[in-house]
């Protein structure tokens, strides 16, 4: 014990002494990271100007997933935008045939739609006309939203808004079809033999929506999956007594075509803007499915020349909501629920900027409606630090509202471009008014968080 002590009492401090005299020792990771002649200077910019206009589509992609747009819709903010169809029916039965003492009563389109989301007016009138296609739809993938070459221009059926309400709650609209087409279809036992010569001979519907005496409209989300959609033949037999039997030509299954198609036309204010970048200093307008997109411009991104290099540690990029994005009464515009930045390419095409190379970082990059600031927020970390370091030239970006999932960073917008496509525009409706440069309060800036690696 007596000499455990004594170590502790003479051994202890002279080796204290011994290390603390000792230079470092460089060869050991981690004893000095950074270099002895560097400075670190950690520094904070907030408010730096970021310049934007609005701008148009030509046309974006619409895929077929079920989820489908259809309406019509006077948008006092933005215009006017109507949203139509075009599907195929299907059948997963042999040999269909309803019988000679069989009686059509009535035929319908019906589709299920969520009555929570919605745009604009959702008790508004509209009148909707179906017209058979005149080309199979095909596995091209994908078709556009300005593409309306497909159809007889000829409706074969024209009527006005009809609504039920199921049992569990459900919200249909109801899309009478001609009668005498009906009877057609339902007496042709020949092309009703399988779903191949079903698709051959009735090759698929468009259906168009408009806004009757100018009014506001709406438009809906419907699901082309549910159960409870498709084209309906309501019909009964000699022994049914009476009793309305219901077939269903479903809008699902494997060779199921859908896609949605859109006209818009902006308001005088829109298409000033388009022509005119400094309108956009005033507000800024963005609207899903490819209507409008934004191009954002930093001025403070530079490629960096300075003699110090510096390390981002974020990068933020703040959009205000303008105060005319609120709507009052019974209608309904949501803004989305979420944003996408994408880089601008060399042909001034859209890409994906650095923070979008995989789900953590994507995480991080945000975009989200922050409803609590009533603004986007994005970080821009990597895709600085790369402009400031010269590995990318600065020539903006382009803010749209889209699905941002990274599993689609592979599609390419044809496949004989083998152009990428780096997100879809065909997912989401809402739209969003955004303040502009001349707003003192909400106007868009950008915050740099950094650190100054500087040798003396």
């Amino acid at each position: 014990m007596r000499i455990i002590k004594l170590f502790s009492k003479i051994i202890f401090p002279v080796l204290v002494i011994f290390f603390v005299s000792c230079k470092k020792d460089h060869s050991v990771l981690g004893v000095d990271v950074q270099p002895g002649v560097d400075d670190l200077n950690a520094e904070n910019i907030r408010g730096l100007a970021v310049t934007a206009q609005t701008l148009p589509y030509d046309s974006v992609a619409s895929y077929g997933d079920n989820i489908k747009f259809i309406g019509s819709n006077n948008d006092p903010l933005f215009g006017r935008s109507d949203y139509g169809l075009y599907l195929n029916t299907n059948i997963s039965v042999s040999n269909l045939n309803f019988g000679a003492t069989s009686t059509l009563t009535s035929a319908e389109f019906v589709l299920a739609v969520n009555a929570d989301e919605y745009a604009g007016n959702k008790d508004a009138a509209l009148s909707y006309s179906i017209f058979a296609l005149n080309d199979t739809i095909n596995n091209r993938v994908p078709y556009y939203t300005n593409d309306t070459r497909h159809h007889d221009i000829t409706p074969i059926s024209i009527s006005a808004t009809s609504w039920s309400v199921t049992g569990d709650g459900k919200r249909v609209l109801r899309i009478k079809l001609d009668q005498n087409y009906a009877e057609k279809l339902f007496q042709d036992s020949v092309n009703l033999k399988n779903n191949e010569a079903l698709q051959k001979t009735y090759k698929g519907y468009y259906i168009a929506a408009s806004v009757q005496n100018n009014d506001e409209g709406v438009v809906f989300k419907a699901d082309l999956d549910d159960v409870l959609s498709g084209l309906f033949l309501h019909y009964k037999t000699t022994s049914s007594n009476d009793t309305i039997i219901d077939f269903r030509f479903s809008f699902s299954g494997l060779t199921a075509k859908r896609y949605n198609t859109v006209k818009y036309t902006p308001i005088q204010e829109i298409k000033d803007q388009f022509a005119d970048s400094t309108l956009g200093a005033s507000k800024l307008y963005l609207k899903g499915m490819g209507m409008t997109r934004v191009k954002l411009y930093i001025p403070f991104l530079k490629n960096h020349s300075d003699s110090f290099k510096i390390a981002v540690n974020r990068a933020e990029i703040v959009l205000s909501l303008d105060p005319s994005n609120t709507t009052l009464g019974t209608s309904i515009y949501y803004a989305p629920p979420k944003l996408l930045l994408l880089s601008i390419d060399d042909s001034g095409r859209e890409t994906y900027i650095n923070d979008l190379n995989n789900s953590t970082n994507y995480t991080r990059f945000d975009g989200t409606y922050n409803a609590t600031m009533n603004a986007y927020v994005f970080n821009i970390a990597l895709e600085a630090q790369a402009i400031f370091s010269g590995e990318k030239p600065n020539r903006g970006f382009y803010l749209v509202v889209a699905n941002g999932d990274l599993s689609l960073k592979t599609v390419y917008a044809t496949q004989d471009s083998k152009i990428l496509l780096p997100v879809r525009r065909d997912s989401y409706y809402e739209r969003v008014v955004i303040a502009g440069s001349n707003n003192a309060q909400l106007k868009p800036v950008f915050n740099l968080n950094y650190i100054r690696f500087k040798n003396d």
